[in-house]
């Protein structure tokens, strides 16, 4: 489904205090709070209060502009050279990120070796002089027959790879064709039997296969009339979710306005955690989110999880509006050992084949009363030969049925630096080996996994 597709208004069950209300613009699309700073106890959750602004426009927009150069568009091309600048101008205004590409195109014969088209700003840009350049060139000629190439102009804005590798991937994507002539297809297109039966086929290409792939790239096409085929460019433009409109006395008032009307409408909000992000995230309620106007607020809980050592752990969330990044949030959790248990106090000691295959022994002691304890650990392997001795011993916790206790605490690795560790022991009753079994992480990497013990014996007391 196209990025932009035209939507019903919010009804009044999404207001206040509903998960999307309309408010008044916050004046960009932001995340409150941000940046998120939480501290949380080992493996603890928090819960957040997140609001998602988006505004009505977008920071960014990739626009091209495509216009048919064939014979009977003189008047038309005239008007482009006239108001290129303003246009430009005008959008940026709106929206500061708006970048554009200039499109030339005749049908097939005119120009067999590009199929029609003349991609004149080979990659999007920002200065008006660029577009003004551009469209100053234009000249109207040619165009043997009533339809023209509008295929492959579909095609080449989302499949050209130059201009592709130019696209900035927070943008919105526009594509805003004027012209007067339907496009090529035999016979007509399913989505837009308005255009007529028009050979012959353009080679390799149809309306329909053009606008999916517009779609799947999410570029909304909006089209400018400037002849007698509104009803067939509307049903091209719906397609994607754009509009097509008759052309006026000021194609900047004509663009500007399809492009307000299509970014205005929010068909799905996504959150996106960052990739690698240590922090267990979940949102309630869970996204998607959507279908909305803008501007508007979408109100969710964020709930922090956070991981089983102590440490300081950053992730991002990325708010993407129907395909495109809108809003980022930065989250920063300092996990600290959990509450000691009263009375808590653990002795150990035996051997283990840790995750790696290696040989390994252990053996410590700790007491929540006082915090006191002496904790060792070797891997006698290959793969990781190391020797851990605490340095302290921060939290002992025990759990209610008292079979099981993790211990939190700084230690060197083979005598040097500090490290955060946590031991994770079981006793599953007399004899140990057999039944207890041991766990070690440490904030270099190392995770012995959860082993039974293979001689020695763990007691919680």
């Amino acid at each position: 489904m196209s990025r932009f597709i035209r939507l019903l208004a919010v009804t009044a069950t999404l207001l206040a205090g509903s998960l999307l209300s309309s408010m008044p613009a916050f004046g960009a699309d932001t995340f409150t709070p941000n940046p998120v700073v939480r501290t949380v106890p080992a493996g603890g959750t928090v819960d957040v209060a997140k609001t998602l602004h988006l505004d009505a426009l977008p920071g960014a927009a990739d626009i091209i502009i495509a216009i048919d150069t064939t014979g009977s568009m003189g008047a038309a091309i005239a008007q482009a050279k006239a108001q290129a600048t303003q246009l430009c101008t005008d959008v940026q205004n709106q929206i500061p990120g708006a970048r554009f590409a200039v499109f030339d195109f005749k049908d097939i014969p005119d120009r067999p070796a590009t199929q029609g088209v003349l991609i004149l700003t080979p990659v999007f840009t920002s200065a008006c002089a660029a577009v003004q350049t551009a469209i100053n060139g234009m000249s109207a000629g040619g165009g043997g027959d009533f339809a023209e190439a509008y295929n492959p102009v579909f095609h080449d804005a989302y499949s050209d790879p130059v201009l592709n590798a130019s696209r900035n991937p927070n943008a919105v994507q526009f594509l805003v064709v004027l012209g007067d002539a339907p496009p090529h297809n035999t016979p007509a297109p399913a989505i837009a039997p308005a255009c007529g039966n028009q050979p012959p086929a353009d080679p390799g290409m149809t309306s329909d296969s053009e606008i999916a792939g517009l779609n799947a790239n999410e570029i909304t096409l909006l089209m400018i009339n400037y002849g007698s085929v509104l009803s067939c460019y509307q049903q091209l433009s719906g397609a994607t979710g754009g509009t097509a409109v008759n052309a006026g006395g000021d194609l900047s008032t004509d663009i500007i306005n399809q492009i307000n009307a299509a970014a205005a409408h929010i068909d799905n909000v996504q959150l996106v955690v960052s990739a690698g992000c240590p922090l267990g995230i979940t949102f309630t309620p869970p996204p998607p989110y959507g279908p909305a106007t803008a501007p508007v607020n979408i109100n969710f809980t964020e709930s922090l999880t956070a991981p089983a050592l102590v440490g300081v752990y950053s992730c991002t969330v990325t708010a993407v509006v129907d395909g495109t990044a809108r809003a980022t949030q930065d989250i920063t959790v300092t996990v600290v050992p959990p509450a000691s248990t009263e009375g808590c106090k653990v002795t150990y000691g035996g051997r283990i084949t840790a995750a790696n295959g290696d040989m390994a022994t252990f053996g410590g002691n700790a007491k929540a009363n006082g915090l006191q304890g002496e904790e060792e650990y070797q891997d006698h392997g290959t793969a990781a030969d190391l020797n851990v001795h605490s340095i302290n011993v921060q939290a002992v916790v025990c759990s209610r049925d008292g079979k099981s206790a993790s211990i939190f605490g700084q230690a060197t690795i083979n005598g040097s630096g500090t490290f955060d560790y946590r031991i994770d022991v079981t006793d599953n009753g007399e004899p140990g080996a057999g039944s207890d079994t041991y766990r070690i992480r440490l904030s270099n990497g190392y995770d012995s996994g959860t082993q039974v013990l293979e001689g020695g014996n763990i007691q919680l007391h």
